[in-house]
């Protein structure tokens, strides 16, 4: 019987890389491994730690969704935050700085011996500190 030589290509690599989007939807053990540059060890000791991507396990065969290992590595990205879009904008809107908050005026610090006396000259630290606030704002001083 004479067999027919199929055209798909049996090579991890060169099947991994002409992969159109609806030919092959799962990776094996070892073509993760590959595309990685990890051993299939590692890839096994991480799913007894509960690392790596999302996985399915058909009876010993292990299988990974092309579409989970990609969420994987776009998760592991450095520099961006987690839930950001992974795609890279053209062109990025400018970061605005911080609008500058407004000083905040530290009340004044009194002795005792100098909180006694302006009460006892104003009735009131308030009505001692409005005074103040007159005589500095006073022009003709």
């Amino acid at each position: 019987m004479p067999t027919t030589a199929s055209t798909i290509t049996r090579s991890p690599v060169d099947a991994i890389n002409s992969l159109s989007p609806g030919d092959r939807r799962v990776l094996n053990e070892n073509e993760l491994a590959q595309r990685w540059g990890l051993s299939p060890k590692t890839l096994q000791r991480w799913r007894s730690e509960s690392r790596g991507p999302r996985y399915y396990k058909l009876s010993k065969a292990v299988r990974y969704a092309l579409e989970d290992v990609v969420a994987y590595e776009d998760a592991q990205r450095q520099g961006m935050p987690i839930g950001a879009d992974s795609r890279v904008a053209v062109n990025p809107p400018p970061i605005e700085p911080p609008a500058p908050t407004p000083a905040v005026v530290e009340p004044k610090r009194y002795t005792l011996r100098e909180a006694f006396d302006l009460v006892r000259r104003h009735g009131s630290l308030e009505a001692a500190e409005a005074s103040m606030r007159e005589v500095s704002n006073d022009p003709q001083r």
